[in-house]
């Protein structure tokens, strides 16, 4: 069952890993574009953005969740994986309380006394937060870079190209091409991200997913301590065991401009400095900007395509690919097997 994989963020790479478990086999294509989702997400595993519970998204968050401890297991340290818990401090704490009730998670309402003493790094918020403790976070670039030689090992073939063709032979798919190069495949799972839409544009699919701008700013060599994520709205600080401490993030309709802005910079960082006034009164290191695939506000797009044989879609996971890459991948990996 001779399978290609177009797109080598984590996405591309968890779908490659389940369907290599279940005995394809497997060639990924990674552009390595500028501008890729993956290297620009901060990581969190968990729906921050889902505040009631139900519906895709909600539902394959959980399932990242719960699956992450069992992909770094061993591998923690390479993986960036850490239990730093999720302290929202954007929502009321009952409020709060019952949303991770919902995801079937702890939480814990702090005082602001409490939070000061528990988290001296942070400013002393006005009312009462909630932490959330087993929320966990991974390094995305890390994670990615280890996967890939378990990849290896597994079998999966991992090569740099730019796929820019479905090749068909009626409605049966044939494999990818780019430019006079192709790859023959008895199934294409179309998973590059933002620009999954030059695929599936040729496919006659509609509507493509689209680009999403998110920039994040970071500082390095900070001593962080226990410094949880922070979560306010769709505002956060990640710290990172490695001594990375990001902010994130902006929400761009910018098409494809992967470059990054000064008002970003300004922003995050006012934001980062408000709950970390001592911390991070420096400038930021690094700034950076990653494409998010945009698709159906219902869910991402998984599964068949509905007229050509052997041609899949993993894509449109907009901002929360990394929690749901896990659950999409054993949901593409179903999807194939029938």
């Amino acid at each position: 069952m001779n399978t290609c994989v177009v797109g080598g963020g984590i996405i591309g790479a968890l779908t490659a890993h389940a369907l290599a478990r279940k005995g394809f086999e497997v060639r990924v294509l990674d552009a390595e574009r500028p501008g890729a989702a993956t290297p620009a997400s901060a990581g969190i595993l968990f729906s921050i953005f889902d505040q009631t519970g139900e519906g895709a998204w909600a539902s394959l968050a959980r399932y990242g969740h719960a699956a992450y401890p069992e992909l770094c297991s061993g591998i923690e340290s390479e993986t960036g994986f850490e239990r730093r818990g999720l302290l929202i401090v954007g929502m009321e704490s009952g409020r709060a309380a019952e949303w991770a009730s919902a995801q079937g998670l702890g939480c814990e309402t702090l005082s602001p006394s409490e939070c000061r003493r528990r988290f001296p790094q942070l400013a002393v918020p006005e009312r009462d937060v909630a932490l959330l403790p087993e929320v966990a976070q991974i390094d995305p670039c890390r994670f990615i870079g280890t996967f890939r030689s378990r990849l290896r090992d597994e079998g999966v073939r991992w090569e740099v190209a730019q796929a820019s063709r479905v090749l068909q032979d009626g409605n049966q798919v044939q494999g990818v091409s780019s430019g006079d190069q192709e790859w023959q495949a008895e199934r294409v799972v179309i998973a590059a991200g933002a620009w999954s839409a030059e695929l599936q544009e040729d496919a006659g699919l509609e509507p493509p997913v689209r680009p999403r701008r998110g920039q994040i700013v970071a500082w390095r060599s900070v001593e962080a301590g226990n410094l949880p994520i922070v979560l306010e709205g769709h505002r956060y600080l990640v710290a990172r065991e490695n001594g990375e401490v990001l902010a994130g993030a902006t929400d761009e309709d910018v098409g494809f401009d992967a470059g990054v802005t000064g008002q970003a910079r300004e922003e995050l960082t006012g934001f980062a400095r408000r709950w970390c006034p001592d911390l991070l009164a420096v400038e930021p290191d690094v700034q950076r900007a990653g494409l998010r695939p945009a698709g159906d506000a219902s869910g991402p797009r998984i599964g068949a395509h509905d007229r050509i044989r052997g041609l899949f879609f993993n894509t449109g996971h907009y901002r929360y690919g990394i929690v749901c890459a896990p659950g999409a991948a054993s949901q593409l990996v179903q999807s194939c097997l029938l």
